[in-house]
């Protein structure tokens, strides 16, 4: 019985040896083409989150610049009226206040983190450098916050002075509350200018380590 059914066996591979032999050829050659195809949507996906990540860094940048050529603009309007006044003061004057007022809006742009947070652009950044951006946009608000402080007390004391200015001042010196209004323009200039400052240092680190990969 053991014997028929091994020279059955042995007479079928016979029969079949050819057929068994393509067979295994054809399962070589799936396998193959499977793990090529696996290679290739791989290297698919790595090209187009290098390209994701490079469009991400340009945003990103731009977004940079944006902020520091705004920012520039803002320094330098209040500089100019800053130094009109010191400059009166110092001739013994009595010159009207410095007002800086943000054209076109309630105050500067400043909810640019949450748009990148919405997008999930972050997550082509390196986690130190979306640490650094939580940072700066958090410090950049910040400034927003300190110019509808600063506009709050234009509006509301400053606005309702006469037209010359002149009950801003006892005795040849500004009066307490106004004197608190200029130094809260010179650390809304300096907070600006520490945004700037940052804006730019970013904007070189993103773009160079963008230049690595």
């Amino acid at each position: 019985m053991i014997k028929s059914l091994r020279r059955l066996l042995a007479t079928t591979y016979g029969e079949h040896r050819g057929l068994f032999g393509k067979f295994a050829f054809e399962l070589v050659v799936v396998f193959i083409g499977v793990t090529a195809a696996f290679a290739i949507e791989n290297w698919r996906q790595e090209a187009e989150e290098a390209r994701y990540r490079s469009t991400v860094v340009v945003a990103v940048g731009q977004t940079f610049g944006s902020v520091a050529t705004h920012g520039r603009g803002i320094s330098r309007a209040i500089s100019d009226k800053l130094r009109v006044f010191d400059d009166g003061v110092a001739r013994g004057d009595q010159p009207k206040l410095p007002v800086y007022r943000e054209p076109g809006g309630e105050g500067p742009p400043t909810q640019i983190w949450d748009g990148l947070m919405s997008t999930g652009a972050l997550k082509a950044l390196k986690p130190d450098m979306v640490w650094r951006l939580a940072a700066f946009y958090n410090e950049l608000n910040s400034v927003g916050d300190r110019y509808l402080r600063y506009n709050a007390v234009t509006e509301t004391l400053v606005f309702g002075l006469d037209p010359d200015q002149a009950d801003a001042w006892v005795d040849g010196r500004l009066k307490p509350e106004f004197r608190a209004y200029v130094a809260q323009l010179r650390e809304l200039r300096a907070a600006n200018d520490s945004v700037i400052r940052k804006a730019d240092r970013l904007r070189r680190d993103i773009e160079l380590d963008n230049a690595k990969h």
